[in-house]
């Protein structure tokens, strides 16, 4: 099967090479005869899938981009890398359902990050999505003053969201371990960074340092809705909300859980306790017997 310039089998996507084939570029050329005959049949896919395929396609050609920077493997444990591909799968997933979705950008894609998101993340290859095993500053060499660098611990805070300028979220889980670490990388580097608005609309019960697939779900709430305040209610879960914050906070964190055993309901322990009566009670009633026989027979 051919693969297509965007890393997607063109047979699965063959109403777009037919009805727009603007969107697949040098992809086109390279396609044989025998390719285009079977790319003019009806798309399989579900009305909804294809309309968000065809969303995630465009945004790879004008969408705003966000980069994930995946340059951190030496500072994880095992478990972590294992945490930030999950993590990874979620940024992807709510990319992928977002009626307008960033150009995601995944950077420095090597070593064990890369086989870990090949092991952890079930069709890595096929994501609608830039995967590169270089740095930002080497896949945006002739840009590197579009970059910014999104820290809690810059000094700049974002209003609106900027067309032109190429935003970075750090992929990283190390339980705040490290101090300032994108932050001095970004200074390090010669790049702008910024933080959210998030003190402005939301109040937090800790640190307003997010876990990598929250500050990527807002940012693409923020460009799907035009609004702070309803991105992060959207996104920041209730755990992390001051005490007394009214907003309008998701009940619970929207990140897929890790599934656990469901939780027995509270009169479930009352069977135990009865059957444990039960056998308390014959046990007296057995005793009971012997002993009247006994005083009997004196």
């Amino acid at each position: 099967m051919h693969v297509c310039c965007w890393g997607t089998p063109c047979s699965r996507l063959a109403w777009q090479v037919q009805c727009e084939p603007e969107l697949h570029g040098s992809c086109q050329p390279l396609l044989s005869a025998a390719t285009l005959r079977v790319n003019t049949q009806p798309c399989p896919a579900s009305t909804s899938t294809a309309t968000s395929t065809h969303a995630c396609m465009q945004a790879l050609v004008k969408g705003q981009r966000l980069i994930v920077d995946l340059s951190f493997e030496d500072k994880m444990t095992d478990a972590e890398l294992k945490s930030l591909c999950q993590q990874l799968a979620y940024c992807y997933s709510a990319n992928a359902r977002s009626s307008k979705p960033m150009h995601l950008i995944f950077t420095g894609v090597q070593g064990r990050m890369k086989e870990c998101i090949n092991k952890q993340c079930s069709g890595f290859d096929n994501w609608i999505a830039t995967k590169s095993e270089a740095t930002y500053l080497v896949h945006f060499k002739e840009e590197t003053e579009q970059l910014v660098y999104l820290t809690a611990d810059s000094e700049n805070e974002i209003q609106e969201l900027d067309p032109s300028k190429i935003y970075i979220v750090g992929g990283i889980v190390d339980r705040n371990r490290y101090k300032n670490l994108c932050a001095g990388k970004a200074e390090e580097e010669g790049i702008a960074t910024a933080k959210l608005p998030i003190g402005d609309y939301v109040a937090l019960s800790s640190s307003s340092v997010m876990c990598t697939n929250h500050v990527v779900e807002i940012m693409i709430r923020q460009q799907e809705l035009g609004d702070w305040r309803a991105a992060f209610e959207a996104v920041i879960p209730t755990r992390k909300r001051k005490a007394g914050d009214t907003s309008d906070a998701v009940p619970e964190d929207n990140i897929p859980a890790v599934k656990e055993e469901p939780c027995a309901p509270a009169s479930a322990p009352a069977p135990q306790k009865q059957k444990k009566d039960k056998a308390a009670v014959k046990g007296a009633a057995a005793t009971k017997p012997r002993k009247e026989t006994a005083s009997v027979g004196k």
